[in-house]
């Protein structure tokens, strides 16, 4: 029992953190001349913690316990930069696939941590109505056009969009390797066509003060003429209000 005791002491002792004036203590007696033993002994502690701090002032002229370096990384700085290359050119990749481009061959679990240091994480893609050329020109001639336009300007505006339910369709998440702030960059979204495949067609407006209610659009209505020529109730009643 006794021997128990004196084991889980030292053990205790040994593991302790120094304190600063303790860490001086012990290299006032080395300078000295006093035996590393003879220091334990007086200052109660392991002779490998007096060794240790003796040996850092030596090495490195400081008191200052040195911070663990740990096991060095499987990844340096240029495998990272290589890494980031690969997953901007190469967005909807997969891990496999990127651990085969790469030059050191990593685990997954070290290529997702190494990811994760340089920012870039696997998300589902963002959707996005498709934009071509012209109408990126005209979007970017309205804004220009309405540059100097005021809140109360806007407010005034009635903004219609309409949606339609579809049929038919996979719901497959399709993901990409992006950081946060690529959300809606080109590369890292799906772009969404119109399609013929609409079961139910939804209608709605609002401005800055009113908000209209969602209209569902009968399916002999889905053409724009009749649609103008024929507006619901509802409609005509946000309009006139």
């Amino acid at each position: 029992m006794t021997s128990l005791v004196l084991l889980v002491g030292f053990r205790a002792m040994k593991t302790r953190i120094l304190s600063e004036d303790e860490r001086r203590m012990i290299v006032g007696m080395c300078t000295d001349g006093m035996s590393t033993h003879r220091i334990a002994t007086k200052l109660g502690m392991a002779q490998s913690m007096v060794l240790t701090t003796w040996k850092n002032f030596q090495e490195h002229g400081t008191i200052q316990p040195l911070k663990s370096s740990g096991r060095a990384l499987k990844l340096n700085a240029c495998d990272k930069r290589v890494l980031g290359c690969i997953l901007s050119k190469n967005r909807r990749l997969p891990l496999a696939a990127i651990r085969e481009k790469m030059y050191v061959k990593g685990s997954p679990t070290t290529l997702r941590k190494a990811m994760k240091r340089i920012e870039f994480s696997n998300r589902v893609v963002a959707k996005k109505a498709f934009l071509s050329q012209e109408h990126k020109a005209r979007r970017l001639a309205f804004a220009k056009k309405h540059w100097h336009w005021t809140t109360f300007d806007w407010k005034n505006v009635i903004w219609t969009d309409e949606s339609s339910i579809e049929t038919g369709k996979r719901l497959r998440l399709v993901k990409v390797w992006r950081k946060s702030h690529e959300h809606f960059s080109v590369d890292c979204f799906a772009p969404s066509f119109k399609s013929g495949h609409s079961l139910v067609m939804v209608w709605g407006a609002f401005t800055g003060f009113h908000k209209c209610p969602l209209v569902i659009i009968p399916p002999d209505r889905w053409k724009l003429l009749e649609w103008l020529l024929f507006p619901p109730r509802s409609l005509l009643r946000y309009l006139y209000s």
